[in-house]
């Protein structure tokens, strides 16, 4: 049960390396590649990652200003679901 104010927590996608990779204990040599390369990473909260460390200027934001369906645009990376996310923020801001 979520206490109010406290933040969410995603049981089913932990803020751990079991989240990148299932199998991470595997004695696979791309896993074990993947897995030497990944440890220097840290998990991290977006307000952790992008607080605003110089007064006086602005904080990060996704969207600056008006919000429109076709400000958002597919690029190359494969990140149609958070892109629809987005697109749905932006019709109901």
């Amino acid at each position: 049960m979520k206490v109010k104010g406290e933040k969410f927590w995603d049981t089913d996608f932990p803020a751990d390396h079991t989240s990148l990779i299932r199998d991470w204990d595997s004695n696979n040599k791309i896993i074990n590649e993947i897995r030497e390369e990944w440890k220097e990473f840290k998990w991290m909260r977006a307000d952790k990652i992008f607080k605003n460390k110089n007064p006086g200027q602005p904080d990060f934001a996704i969207f600056k200003g008006a919000i429109e369906p076709a400000d958002i645009k597919q690029g190359r990376l494969n990140d149609s679901f958070f892109l629809s996310a987005l697109t749905a923020i932006s019709e109901n801001p």
